[in-house]
């Protein structure tokens, strides 16, 4: 089998011929500081290209190595940074948002809020987030991968959904309160953001659209414990815009791959609803994410992307063997059958052991 054929034979429910394998998204890259240190230890050499804040891009020869299956097309300038200060890098995303990595730090951390405590009538909305610029670029690459590999391609560029943009704007303590005390300002708000993410994808599928297989679409809704809104809350409020956006990219005959950390398991029953073809990053270190009960649970209706080792731990503290165990294990109860794409249960960490990486990746693809 290609990647393509592999990807597509996990999407129908087939077994593929062998585990097919990502590391490519904006929620299951490798960050600069750890691919780095991965190249030297390679003896590739030459610059690294980084995309969103600190995702590293891959080498040829590391897709190569690691058999990759899966390429994403986006579209992040070196213009989107700059320097501040004694020396902290600023990423200004393509809402505005600024993100900020402190001198010494491994993260950029969210720093400002856009819209603040702004009306709705105060607010300055744009007028589209992706430029025809960004458009012709991406267009570009998606026609290249697609006629030049033979990867499954992804689009990642428009990435967090409603919720996370919206607290992306406005700040997380804030728009939690308005969720439950401003309900009709929450949904007037996330409207306006649901038909900016849709008019987006409606340029990228009139754009490209023939050359992808769907979307990855990122809006964490869990933290480790469980869901940060209740049940309830997400089926009244955000939910509805989650339906919007999921249909109009089915409408296109577009793979939805769902990413949300954390505790998930109460809401993939709703997440199911509105229609995602698969669950990533499939935090198992979190609670309540059992691995066999999500399988029989889960496993017939729902891809599983990723969960193949804890970046918390195991790829990040644990030895080689740790690495090797964890990813046998894993792969026992969620590979068999099929519906599964292996990847590390988020991006792999900075200071994380060259060693952990490379038993990660052999080990999966011995399988």
């Amino acid at each position: 089998m290609t990647s393509r054929e592999r990807i597509d034979a996990v999407f129908r429910g087939q077994q593929p011929d062998k585990i097919p394998v990502d590391l490519s998204s904006r929620s299951t890259a490798i960050e600069i500081e750890a691919y780095d240190r991965l190249k030297k230890h390679l003896g590739i050499g030459g610059p690294t290209r980084r995309y969103l804040r600190d995702h590293a891009v891959l080498d040829q020869q590391v897709i190569d190595l690691f058999q990759i299956d899966t390429e994403f097309v986006r579209s992040f300038s070196e213009e989107m940074y700059r320097t501040e200060g004694a020396g902290d890098i600023v990423f200004r995303d393509e809402w505005g948002t600024d993100w900020r990595k402190s001198v010494g730090g491994h993260y950029f951390e969210l720093d400002n809020r856009l819209y603040g405590n702004m009306t709705l009538e105060e607010i300055q909305w744009p007028e589209t987030i992706v430029s025809s610029e960004q458009l012709d670029e991406m267009a570009l690459q998606a026609r290249r991968l697609c006629s030049e590999t033979d990867r499954a391609v992804f689009c990642d560029y428009v990435g967090p959904c409603v919720f996370e943009r919206s607290w992306y704007l406005r700040g997380l303590d804030d728009f939690l309160m308005e969720l439950l005390t401003e309900e009709a300002f929450a949904h007037a708000y996330m409207e306006r953001i649901t038909d900016l993410q849709i008019a987006a994808y409606a340029q990228i599928i009139d754009a490209f659209g023939d050359s992808i297989e769907g979307f990855f679409v990122i809006d964490d809704i869990a933290m480790q414990s469980g869901p940060m809104v209740s049940p309830d809350t997400y089926r009244s409020m955000i939910k509805p815009y989650h339906k919007r956006i999921f249909d109009f990219l089915h409408r296109h005959d577009k793979r939805i791959i769902y990413h949300s950390c954390g505790s998930i398991i109460r809401l993939i029953p709703d997440l199911l609803e509105v229609g995602i073809d698969a669950l990533n990053p499939l935090q198992l270190s979190a609670d309540h994410m059992d691995p066999v009960q999500l399988k029989q649970e889960f496993g017939r209706d729902l891809v599983f992307w990723g969960g193949g080792c804890s970046t918390q731990s195991t790829l990040a503290f644990g030895s080689a063997q740790d690495v090797r165990d964890e990813v046998l294990h894993r792969m026992d109860i969620l590979a068999r059958d099929g519906g599964y794409v292996f990847a590390a249960e988020h991006c792999i960490q900075p200071g994380t052991p060259v060693d952990n990486i490379l038993a990660l990746f052999d080990t999966v693809n011995s399988l």
